[in-house]
């Protein structure tokens, strides 16, 4: 078996890799980066730089490789740039997507390919009077109600899928990933930013302070480990041109995460939270029944075990810069 990771440098990437070597041991591990060096990729991933918004690049990547399974993880991942960076957000997630899909096409191959698009395309939970464990989920099903250029670059891409698979019979599984955490998340996402700060507060290299722009949002926070077992499932049994959520099904208050990473924190003092920005209620979480009654998967590592070990992760980091700065 030959295995196709698309961002394979990247966060779910690598940890994917991990997965699937554990799990696959005799398949044939292959992955894509734009720009990062092979050491980005974990061991046994053999590594391909490659821009896939090039068709030609891409082409012959696929040609070459002939995978039976592609995961496609590439893409821009940033929503709170996106507004910034609108015409490159769509280009890089729907382009990409568009010339994997046209090579399998070209090398008249047709590999198992499971694109990952993001639970970002429902938008936001309308605000109800209930406790946020009983605020309803987006299902499937759900109306799509994109909040940012990112969003709408998923569903570009969501949606590109289906006649692709209607025309060419292509196998090809959608998963809508919600939020997911874990070691290795690059700083620009709420919790790798929430956990930096309070490392470098416990080397008292910055004040004890923490600004969260939305301290009211409540959002579906999924182990990074949960997440690739998900898609390794759907990759075994999903349904051509169907998709499956990936989530917990329960919403978690951002106040919630900053009191759990500021429990674990060593500093002595204490850590003032600063909201800033718009405190109103944002919330979005997905149901994974589908995904449960197709494969069984639920998640298994608690959002507390995800947490400390983000904050461990930081402090490595944290201490690692301190001594390369040293020396």
């Amino acid at each position: 078996m030959r295995i196709l990771i698309t961002g394979a440098g990247g966060f779910a990437g690598r940890h994917l890799a991990e997965y699937l070597s554990a799990h696959v041991p005799d398949a044939a591990l292959y992955g894509t980066t734009v720009n990062a060096t092979s050491d980005a990729f974990p061991l046994g991933v053999m590594p391909h730089t490659v821009d896939l918004r090039d068709p030609a690049a891409t082409r012959d990547l696929i040609a070459s490789l002939h995978p039976t399974q592609i995961y496609h993880l590439a893409g821009s991942a940033l929503v709170r740039n996106s507004f910034d960076t609108a015409w490159e957000t769509l280009e890089t997630n729907l382009r990409a997507t568009l010339n994997v899909i046209q090579a399998c096409i070209d090398a008249e191959i047709a590999p198992r390919v499971l694109v990952v698009t993001s639970g970002d395309i429902y938008g936001e939970l309308p605000a109800n009077d209930n406790d946020s464990e009983n605020q309803a989920c987006a299902d499937e099903s759900a109306s799509l109600n994109p909040t940012s250029p990112y969003a709408v670059s998923k569903i570009a891409q969501d949606f590109l899928i289906v006649p692709y698979v209607r025309r060419y019979g292509l196998p090809i599984i959608r998963a809508r990933a919600f939020n997911h955490i874990g070691r290795g998340q690059r700083i620009g996402f709420a919790i790798p930013d929430f956990a930096s700060k309070i490392a470098m507060i416990e080397q008292e290299l910055i004040e004890p302070i923490l600004t969260c722009k939305n301290i009211q949002a409540e959002r579906d926070f999924t182990d990074v480990r949960d997440m690739v077992r998900a898609y390794a499932l759907l990759m075994e049994r999903g349904i051509a041109g169907e998709t499956y959520n990936i989530a917990t099904g329960r919403l978690v208050p951002l106040r919630t995460v900053l009191d759990i990473l500021i429990a674990n924190s060593t500093y002595s003092g204490r850590i003032e939270i600063q909201p800033s920005g718009d405190q109103r209620v944002d919330r979005l979480c997905g149901d994974p029944s589908k995904l449960r009654a197709l494969t069984g998967w639920t998640p298994e590592i608690a959002l507390e075990v995800t947490l400390r070990d983000v904050l461990d992760d930081w402090r490595t980091r944290v201490a690692a810069e301190l001594r390369t700065n040293r020396t």
